[in-house]
C-alpha cells in the first residue's frame, strides 16, 4: 500500500475515533412514575384512644403480652415521625409518591361517640396534611372520617379536601355491625361523589374468636371484609345511585372478584324479588366499577384480577411499612401484562384518580 494511502487511512480512523469520543452518551429512558396507594401512618394519640377496640387484641383491653407483641410499640418506620426517613425508604423502594392514610386497624374510631371520634379523625387528618406539606411532590393524603355519623363524616371529608388539600377518604368495611352500603350512610357517599374524590376501603378487622388463631383476622379476615363491603355497595344500590363514585378496594378486593360464577349464579337464581331487586345487572358486571390495589403478594392473583377488571382498574399498593418491600418489582416483573398496562398500574391510574399532574 502506498505511504500516502496509509496516512489518509490513519487520519480517517483518527477522525472516526474522535467522533466516537465526542458523541453524547445514550439517554436512559425515564422509569415510569410509581405511586404507592397503600401506605399508612400512625398517630400515637389516636392508637392510644383506640387501645381497647383493636382487632389485634380481639376488640378488648390488651394484655401486657399483646401490648408488647402487636401494634402498640413505637419502634420501626411505622411510628417514625421524621419524613426524611420515610423519603429515604421510598427512594430505596423506587416509589415516587406515597398516598398516606391512617392505619384503620389501629385508628378506626367508629366505636366511639361521634364527636369524640371526629376529634380523633381531625387530629389524624391534620397530621397527614402536615406530612404532605413537608414534601408535597412526594406525599398526598386521604382522610379518615367518623362514619358512624354520616353527616359529620361528610363535613369532615369536605374540610379535609377543601381546607387541608387531602385527595380522598379512607374508610373501614363496616360500621358497628352495619354494612357501609345501607341507606343511612348515603350522605357520605353523596359527598364523595360531589367532591369527585376516591374512597379507599381498608378493613379495620373482623370480629370473632375463630379469626384470632394463626392471625386469620389478617390473612383471611381482611379479605372476607373486603368481599362483604363490595357486596354491600352493590346490593344496597350505592354503585347505581352514585355512578360517578370512585371506590378503591384494598388487597385486590378480597375474594369477590375471583368468584364471579357462584355469586352471579346465586343472584340470578334468586334475583326477583329476594336478592337482586336493586341491581341493574349481574354482580360481576359491577366489578369493573371499582379500583383495586395490588397488595396481594401473588402473581397469579395479579394476573387474574387484571384479566377480570382490566389493568386500568389497578393501582400499586405495598401496605407500607409492613408489607411488600418491592411493590414496583412485583408489577414490573409480571410477563402477562403489557408494558402499557404496567405503566398504568405503577402510577398513571392512581395519578388519574388523585388528579396528580
Amino acid at each position: 500500500m502506498a505511504r500516502a494511502t496509509v496516512k489518509r487511512t490513519a487520519r480517517a480512523k483518527g477522525r472516526a475515533r474522535a467522533k466516537t469520543r465526542r458523541a453524547p452518551a445514550a439517554v436512559k429512558p425515564r422509569r415510569p412514575l410509581a405511586i404507592d396507594w397503600h401506605t399508612h401512618i400512625f398517630l400515637p394519640e389516636v392508637v392510644e384512644f383506640n387501645r381497647d377496640h383493636l382487632v389485634v387484641n380481639n376488640f378488648r383491653p390488651p394484655t401486657p403480652e399483646q401490648m408488647n407483641r402487636t401494634g402498640f410499640t413505637r419502634g420501626g418506620m411505622s411510628w417514625d415521625p421524621d419524613p426524611k426517613a420515610r423519603l429515604k425508604k421510598m427512594d430505596e423502594m423506587r416509589v415516587d409518591i406515597q398516598v398516606l392514610s391512617a392505619s384503620l386497624v389501629h385508628q378506626c374510631t367508629y366505636w366511639a361517640p361521634a364527636h369524640d371520634a371526629l376529634r380523633m379523625d381531625k387530629m389524624s387528618n391534620d397530621a397527614i396534611a402536615e406530612m404532605c406539606s413537608y414534601a408535597p411532590h412526594r406525599f398526598v393524603g386521604i382522610a379518615s372520617v367518623p362514619l358512624q355519623a354520616p353527616d359529620l363524616a361528610a363535613r369532615e371529608l369536605d374540610r379535609a379536601v377543601n381546607q387541608l388539600g387531602l385527595r380522598g377518604a379512607n374508610i373501614a368495611s363496616y360500621v358497628n355491625d352495619e354494612e357501609i352500603g345501607e341507606a343511612r350512610f348515603w350522605p357520605f357517599w353523596a359527598k364523595a361523589e360531589e367532591l369527585d374524590v376516591p374512597v379507599y376501603i381498608h378493613p379495620a378487622g373482623i370480629r370473632g374468636e375463630r379469626f384470632q388463631k394463626y392471625l386469620l383476622w389478617n390473612s383471611v379476615g381482611q379479605t372476607i371484609e373486603e368481599t362483604m363491603a363490595m357486596f354491600s355497595l352493590i346490593h344496597e344500590g350505592v354503585m347505581d345511585a352514585f355512578p360517578n363514585l370512585k371506590v378503591v378496594m384494598a388487597h385486590g378486593g378480597g375474594f369477590l372478584p375471583y368468584y364471579a360464577g357462584r355469586v352471579d349464579r346465586n343472584t340470578e337464581a334468586e334475583r326477583r324479588p329476594r336478592l337482586g331487586a336493586k341491581l341493574s345487572e349481574v354482580v360481576s358486571a359491577y366489578f369493573k366499577r371499582f379500583w383495586y390495589d395490588t397488595c396481594m403478594y401473588d402473581p397469579f392473583t395479579l394476573r387474574s384480577l387484571a384479566a377480570r377488571v382490566g389493568p386500568s382498574r389497578l393501582v400499586m399498593g405495598s401496605d407500607y411499612p409492613v408489607g411488600d418491600l418491592d411493590p414496583v418489582g412485583f408489577v414490573w416483573k409480571e410477563r402477562a401484562l403489557s408494558e402499557t398496562a404496567k405503566v398504568g398500574i405503577l402510577g398513571k391510574n392512581a395519578a388519574r384518580l388523585l388528579k396528580i399532574g
